[in-house]
């Protein structure tokens, strides 16, 4: 079943064309890797996805709905974790849901059920800095799942990480989709990266 659907879309700047007549689905439980080399404009389609820009002309399709040109309908997260350093970790991930209107204990409460299979248990009331990288993009990945659990649009999420570390978040990251059945579409430059989180690959040229 397609959950997301991109029609046609085009993007230019300046009157030079970044993006020209793209077309893609995302179909529900799949991950699938948009893979390109930088600066092609990838991150400028999810841009269009998440509603955070606009197209020139071309539409986006959630569940059949036309959300083109409308934030906070999928989760969008960014190339950095954009953890808040002033804020623990708990404070940090149940945001979206404070956002939506629940009560902070409510939300804490339900952000801390998904704190031991996000390899997040302990650092509930810790600071962005005193955690790694790893861990803080575990953070922000499940902050993103808690915004809006069913698309997730994920910009290079492991790009800033070293390789062996890399390495151990990509096989998590499959179980973690897996285990709660998550949509998502993973934005990456690396073949290697795509081959082995893939169940379908889109290629940006």
């Amino acid at each position: 079943m397609t959950i997301l659907k991109a029609e046609k879309i085009n993007v230019s700047y300046d009157g030079a064309p970044i993006i020209k007549d793209v077309s893609l689905c995302l179909n529900k439980g799949e991950l699938v890797c948009l893979l390109g080399a930088s600066g092609i404009g990838k991150s400028t389609l999810l841009g269009v996805l998440s509603g955070v820009k606009e197209p020139d002309s071309g539409k986006v399709l959630l569940d059949g709905g036309d959300i083109t040109g409308k934030a906070g309908e999928i989760s969008y997260m960014q190339q950095k974790d954009l953890l808040l350093p002033f804020k623990t970790i708990i404070d940090n991930v149940c945001l979206p849901l404070i956002i939506k209107g629940q009560n902070k204990k409510s939300a804490r409460g339900m952000a801390q059920g998904y704190f031991d299979n996000f390899g997040l248990a302990g650092c509930e009331k810790k600071y962005p800095y005193q955690l790694s990288g790893g861990m803080r993009q575990r953070a922000a990945l499940l902050r993103t799942y808690l915004f809006k659990s069913n698309v997730m649009l994920l910009d290079e999420p492991f790009s800033d990480l070293d390789i062996i570390t890399r390495g151990a978040m990509r096989q998590w990251f499959l179980g973690v989709t897996a285990k709660f059945g998550i949509t998502a579409l993973f934005v990456t430059h690396d073949i290697e990266e795509a081959i082995f989180l893939s169940d379908r690959i889109y290629i940006m040229t």
